[in-house]
């Protein structure tokens, strides 16, 4: 009774966790909306700020240490922004990331699950078909020999052809995981361009990693 209650508490205990991080999940994409929103926002008050300090300082003796100071604030500003926006697009690679990785669990399960039907299903076809002569009249020696052996290519065939498919799924796994690591340098890259040249238009977006796997 206390093994019973000890593992439904763990049962308890790990639905909780998943319903938990399902809803973390579902809400992650809003919470980080919201965030690049209120970055913009700031950007553009900081922006707005600077130009009415800049007309200011116009109006003053000393035009070039007032506007020096008021790009050094608004530089502040943006380089704060900066950090904000890296740590809300990591958090996006992850978790893009992590949909690509379950997707992919997913598929393989199964793909990994219908062969193992498949290879289960031809042993037990294999079976009848080797007891098949013990019900039939005595055969000679060298006849009983000869249907072994010819009963033995099945298991085999279905042994290869379950190695091929698993050949096949790390090649596949391989290319898409590939892919997601080029895709994440893409952006990193103009990331780095963005900040470097924020005048830059944004590069086009990168073909999906399902466009590049092989059918």
């Amino acid at each position: 009774m206390a093994t019973r209650s000890s593992r439904l508490r763990r049962a308890l205990c790990a639905a909780l966790a998943l319903f938990t991080w399902l809803v973390a999940q579902a809400q992650a994409p809003a919470d980080e909306a919201r965030q690049a929103e209120r970055i913009r926002a700031e950007r553009a008050a900081a922006d707005a700020v600077y130009e009415r300090k800049v007309q200011e300082c116009a109006a003053r003796f000393a035009v070039t240490s007032c506007v020096d100071a008021a790009r050094a604030e608004r530089h502040a500003v943006q380089v704060r922004l900066d950090r904000e926006q890296q740590v809300i697009d990591d958090a996006k690679r992850q978790r893009r990331a992590a949909e690509r990785q379950r997707g992919i669990d997913s598929k393989l399960a199964g793909e990994e699950s219908a062969k193992r039907e498949s290879a289960a299903r031809a042993r037990s076809q294999a079976r009848p078909a080797a007891s098949a002569p013990a019900k039939a009249a005595p055969a000679p020696a060298s006849g009983a020999s000869s249907a072994a052996r010819s009963a033995k290519p099945q298991p085999d065939a279905a042994l290869r052809a379950e190695q091929e498919a698993r050949a096949r799924r790390a090649y596949e796994l391989k290319l898409l995981q590939a892919e997601a690591h080029r895709r994440e340098v893409e952006q990193r890259n103009a990331e780095r361009a963005r900040k470097a040249n924020p005048g830059a238009p944004l590069p086009l977006p990168a073909a999906s990693a399902g466009a590049s796997a092989p059918r």
